[in-house]
């Protein structure tokens, strides 16, 4: 008995130390792969973009060879204005959206920002063109006041409260220990609603032309939902929005919607057009309509993001 009760600590002790292996084997594989990853290439003589029009001119792209995810596609996205990509999972709306800042670059055609192709531009100035508002909110472990002015640190205190009211988080900061001084994670804990937000007002301290949301409502309450999406609309003016939406219920105001499947662009056109076209966008548009009205439908398939905007 004594010597059973001697052994249970050092058990223990080797399980706990495993799991911290594991956990140490997969941050070293992580921290591994992203060393690996190609170096994104610097442009010898970079191109100042002139306004913030966005342009896809015949953009064909895949992850490897064997498998092309956009096929010739080609659209523009005018300051001042919204175009929301729409279609079924997998179609290709987050690749198409996410080779303007250039996660990745295409295969062929090119997009251009102000004229300029994205690659000839330098990736600094890129970055102060282009914001993103993705699905997942990523907040530091540091100052709610630093976290707001992590893409522009010189903002003053002014700038940043001035972000936090137009993005709707002003009120719950104010509310926090320190307020703006408060550390995320220690003393301000956040809701996915209100992080959500919290990007959104460092999307606006930047002052980015070009703004692409991808889904940047998705699994929101409507409480939040509806908050995030009064931070969204004063982002429209003056910038060109790209907006990645599953939900199409909050895109019926924007200005060109373009629907995707299998990587290409099936149909384009207003709300309204595309409802009277009775295509793709109005299967879908029926068939969100009677999910939300709760009666059944045997044909859809399960599963629903979101991302929302409106004029």
């Amino acid at each position: 008995m004594v010597l059973g009760l001697g052994l249970t600590a050092p058990l223990l002790q080797l399980g706990y130390t495993g799991q911290s292996m594991r956990t140490a084997l997969q941050a070293r594989d992580s921290v591994a792969g992203f060393l690996a990853q190609p170096v994104q290439s610097r442009p010898e003589h970079p191109v100042r973009p002139d306004g913030a029009e966005v342009r896809y001119e015949g953009v064909t792209f895949g992850y490897d060879d064997s498998r092309r995810v956009l096929h010739d596609i080609t659209l523009s996205c005018r300051p001042g204005t919204v175009t929301a990509l729409v279609g079924p999972s997998g179609s290709g709306k987050s690749t198409l959206a996410r080779l303007l800042p250039r996660f990745h670059d295409v295969d062929e055609g090119r997009v251009t920002l102000g004229g300029a192709d994205v690659r000839d531009i330098e990736p600094a100035r890129l970055y102060t063109e282009t914001g993103f508002v993705l699905q997942d909110a990523h907040v530091l472990r540091t100052t709610v006041r630093d976290n707001i002015r992590l893409t522009r640190p010189d903002a003053d205190d002014a700038e940043v409260v001035r972000a936090a009211r137009a993005a709707r988080i002003h009120d719950r900061i104010e509310r926090l220990p320190r307020g703006y001084d408060s550390v995320i994670g220690e003393d301000a804990h956040l809701s996915g609603g209100e992080e959500q937000r919290l990007t959104i007002a460092r999307a606006l301290i930047t002052d980015a032309p070009v703004l692409v949301l991808d889904e940047a409502t998705a699994a929101l309450d409507p409480d939040s939902e509806a908050a995030v999406q009064d931070a969204i609309s004063a982002l429209v003016v003056d910038r060109s929005l790209l907006v990645i939406a599953h939900r199409l219920h909050t895109i019926t105001g924007a200005d060109t919607v373009l629907v995707l499947d299998a990587g290409r662009i099936v149909e384009r056109g207003t709300h309204d057009e595309l409802l009277a076209a009775g295509g793709t966008y109005r299967e879908l548009w029926d068939r969100q309509q009677r999910i939300r009205s709760h009666e059944p439908d045997p044909a859809a398939p399960a599963g629903a993001g979101a991302g929302q905007v409106t004029r």
